[in-house]
Formats: structure tokens, C-alpha cells, sequence
């Protein structure tokens, strides 16, 4: 008898990442549990570093103060686990309140190198492999479209980071309910995301074979990457990295990947990206609408 595969899901936020994670594990049929700490990356990684990165990090996570009550989730033994972290770039603590935002700047991505280039093993339960979005998890919605060729040049100003949400809210995929998106939608995503890393790494705006993905999507060349970008122009260059969660978990197993690289036909498909999101907002409304007048009539 096989072994059962079972997934543990490590993320920051406890609101945006359950929700899309939740979708994505339903719709793609995944045995996944997840677990919100409600912290950053840079809580984790202090409770790391008083162990000197020797300690589970499943140990670690039990004792940080969180407010998730299910902590006996990380007793469970789990085949994969993935951590969905935030850039948080302009992160400050107690310690760093006096320091320039610059300083602030350069030893947060000395953490976060610090942190990639340890969680990179997704099978060894101890450790995990760590994904981290820039600015951050919403990322994913800072497109009009579920593949939006203008993804290629977004970037946010690191001064911009704390209201990011309000900015990303303006678009149209922000304005499509989580339960709503399908797998054809998550894909689209994902490939955007993949077209997105190869021009980061590689200045190339266009699909990549997976070994190529393999090598690009290093989490501690990212951040190489990232790095170099924000010393230059003092921005980030938008990136949802959760996403690439799927092609680590499936790989090229049947064709996965190389499939999820085909973009379909535009002209073979009956219903562009922007009429898809505006039927899905129409729907959505009619709901509301239907539900506002059996209010009235009550």
C-alpha cells in the first residue's frame, strides 16, 4: 500500500493566505492542511537563529507566541511542508527603530538569504521549503486580468509597502472572490508568475522549460535578484512566488508543467480574461441584488 501523501502549509497571515490555499487545495484536489502563525518571516527567523538554524521548525513555530489554537497540527507527520512568507522589506523591530530605513533595507534581505538558502528541502519535515512573496502574499491580484502582460513591469516602492493593499485593490482580479477562481484561473496565475521570474532572472518575458524553472526559482537567487533590483531603484519588483507551490508539488509528473506553460489560443477562446472577470462581478451581484429583495419582501 502506498503511502498517503499529506501537505503542511505554513504561512504568515491568517485572512488572504487560508482563503487561497483553501481554494487552491479544493480545486486541484491536493491533501494539504494549512497553518496561519499570524507573524513575518522575521519572528520566525529570530526564533531560528537562537538555535542556530539547528532545530525543527515545526519546534520552533510552537513556540512562538501565535494565535492559532490548532497547534497540534505540528505534531502530525507530513510528507511535504511549504512556508508562504511575506518580503517585508522594510520590516523594523525594537532594535533596528533608530537605524535608516536603507540599513533596515539591506539586513532584512540579509535575513531573508539567510532564511532561503536554509528552507530549500520541502521532504525533510525539519525543515521545509520557503516561498516568499514580493511585496507580499496579495501579489497575486495585482493584475486586470488572470494573465496580464502589464505584470511584467509592476513594481512597488518600498515606501509604498504598507499601503500596497489599497493600491492592488484597484484592480480588477482583487475584485474576484477567492471561492470563485478556478483551476484554469490558478494556472493562468502561475504561468504569469513563471513568465514574471524569467524576466526578473533572465530579462526574457515568455514561457520557460522546467528545468529551466528549477534553476530560476531558487528562492535565494530571487532574493539575489530582488536585492540588486531594490539597491537600484529602491522598489521591488511584484512577484507571487506561493504559486510556484504547485509546479515544486507536481513537476513535470504527466506533462504537469509543460502543460500549464501552453497558454491556450486567445482566438480559439470564446471569453477573454476581462469578460470572464466582468461576468464573475456580474454574478456576484445579481447574488447580492437576489438576496437584498427577499430582505425587502420580509
Amino acid at each position: 500500500m502506498s503511502k498517503e501523501i499529506k501537505i503542511l502549509v505554513i504561512t504568515e497571515g491568517g485572512r488572504t493566505e487560508p482563503k487561497f490555499f483553501e481554494q487552491l487545495i479544493s480545486v486541484y484536489g491536493v491533501n494539504a492542511k494549512v497553518f496561519p502563525i499570524e507573524g513575518n518571516i522575521y519572528k520566525l527567523y529570530k526564533k531560528m537563529q537562537e538555535y542556530h538554524f539547528l532545530c525543527d521548525v515545526k519546534d520552533a513555530l510552537a513556540e512562538l507566541p501565535i494565535q492559532n489554537t490548532d497547534k497540534e497540527i505540528l505534531k502530525e507527520t507530513f510528507t511535504y511542508t511549504y512556508l508562504i512568507f511575506d518580503c517585508d522589506a522594510h520590516h523594523t523591530d525594537i532594535t533596528d527603530k533608530e537605524k535608516p530605513l536603507e540599513t533596515v533595507i539591506k539586513e532584512n534581505f540579509r535575513r531573508l538569504q539567510e532564511m532561503a538558502s536554509y528552507f530549500t528541502n520541502e521532504t525533510d519535515p525539519s525543515i521545509g521549503k520557503l516561498y516568499i512573496n514580493y511585496p507580499m502574499m496579495e501579489s497575486y491580484k495585482d493584475c486586470n486580468s488572470f494573465f496580464d502582460e502589464d505584470y511584467k513591469e509592476r513594481t512597488v516602492d518600498i515606501c509604498d509597502f504598507v499601503r500596497y493593499k489599497s493600491i492592488i485593490a484597484q484592480k480588477k482580479i482583487a475584485n474576484v472572490r477567492m471561492d470563485r477562481y478556478t483551476r484554469e484561473n490558478f494556472d493562468d496565475l502561475t504561468r504569469m508568475n513563471v513568465y514574471k521570474l524569467n524576466y526578473i532572472r533572465r530579462d526574457l518575458w515568455d514561457a520557460v522549460s522546467y528545468d529551466t524553472y528549477m534553476e530560476l526559482s531558487e528562492a535565494s537567487e530571487i532574493v539575489a535578484s530582488e536585492k540588486q533590483f531594490c539597491d537600484a531603484s529602491h522598489q521591488v519588483q511584484v512577484l507571487n512566488t506561493a504559486l510556484f507551490l504547485l509546479l515544486d508539488y507536481y513537476g513535470n509528473r504527466d506533462g504537469f508543467f509543460d502543460r500549464l506553460m501552453k497558454r491556450s489560443d486567445p482566438e480559439s477562446d470564446s471569453e477573454t480574461d476581462d469578460e470572464k472577470i466582468d461576468r464573475v462581478a456580474r454574478e456576484i451581484l445579481n447574488e447580492y441584488r437576489g438576496a437584498f429583495e427577499e430582505l425587502a419582501k420580509g
